[in-house]
């Protein structure tokens, strides 16, 4: 198995490399990849992907909730309110709001957790580093998410482009 360095950049080792490597050691701990624009984490437990975070602001759950149209502009507006006078999610506030099922929750976070990895996919110039050890569970809503199926969309997006 090629030993792939745990900091560097994707043009020298492509993501599907680096997430194959970490898959196949077993690793845990935090991928993080940084462009000038954003930054996305994603977090793995003994090499499979269980979340992913972004600071990108496509990438917030509200606005893919919207986009897959399971809520309204004025639904994402009243939560996005509340959210800033609460410490709770956002998908926690739409579900109490009864905007949004349970169920439609966890499709979002699952969907949002994909979307994330899988726009990594196409970045030709990126920093990265995984940071091994804990990851910060309070942060994370675990997700089992088989890291081959990842590996697999996120090439065919690369393929599509």
């Amino acid at each position: 198995m090629t030993e792939i360095p745990l900091t560097g950049t994707i043009r020298d080792f492509s993501l599907p490399k680096i997430l194959a490597f970490l898959n196949r050691s077993m690793k845990t701990g935090t991928l993080v990849i940084k462009t000038p624009s954003f930054t996305k984490k994603v977090y793995i437990i003994k090499g499979e992907a269980i979340f992913a975070s972004s600071s990108y602001e496509d990438d917030r759950l509200g606005e893919m909730l919207i986009k897959a149209g399971k809520i309204t502009m004025e639904q994402y507006d009243e939560s996005v309110r509340l959210l800033r006078q609460s410490d709770k999610r956002q998908g926690t506030i739409l579900v109490e709001l009864g905007y949004l099922a349970q169920k439609d929750l966890f499709w979002g976070v699952k969907n949002q957790v994909k979307e994330i990895i899988c726009s990594l996919f196409v970045l030709e110039d990126a920093e990265y580093e995984f940071v091994e050890g804990e990851i910060p569970v309070q942060e994370v809503i675990t997700l089992k998410i088989s890291m081959n199926n990842l590996i697999y969309e996120g090439i065919k997006r690369i393929d599509n482009k």
